[in-house]
């Protein structure tokens, strides 16, 4: 099992790759539940460090587009759809977080994903309304791969704002 203060080390620049790459094997064979990482994650991306940030922000958003993506690859089972719905809602939760960093990766990681999520949608919506300007961008883009009447709506609405 890796650990917390192993995880935040394995994320270092040098490391990235590495990181992400075993920590998407860990998911798959077993060896890590998937809510453990993202919450590693998410509380990585409080980190100051811009790398880091960045480091946690891709692998964060690895895993969720292949837990989110493989959705509708095959045919899943209920223990499956448990995992995908908690992957979501830490997500969408997250985007509620009082620390700015977090609520920029995780638009940012909605934005990665580049995937339409239903229950995402009203979120990221409020996220349009985010005093920071960087949560309102990755909001707007990631909202653009939507397909639901109420984003297109807001996102007109976005335009015409200040």
């Amino acid at each position: 099992m890796i650990f917390e203060k192993d995880f935040r080390n394995l994320l270092s620049p040098s490391n990235f790759k590495r990181i992400q790459l075993s920590c998407i094997a860990s998911l798959e064979l077993g060896y890590l539940e998937s809510e453990t990482a993202i919450l590693l994650l998410i509380d990585v991306l409080k980190d100051e460090g811009l790398d880091l940030q960045h480091n946690a922000r891709q692998v964060l958003g690895s895993i969720c587009s292949s837990i989110i993506k493989s959705r509708d690859s095959f045919p899943y089972s209920a223990e499956f759809r448990n995992e995908y719905d908690t992957v979501v809602q830490l997500l969408v939760n997250a985007l509620k977080n009082e620390d700015i960093n977090v609520r920029r990766g995780v638009t940012g990681v909605f934005l990665q994903i580049q995937y339409e999520i239903a229950v995402a949608v009203q979120p990221l919506i409020n996220a349009l309304k985010d005093q920071d300007e960087e949560v309102r961008m990755n909001a707007a883009f990631a909202l653009s791969h939507t397909k639901s009447e109420s984003a297109v709506q807001s996102l007109i609405g976005a335009l015409k704002d200040k």
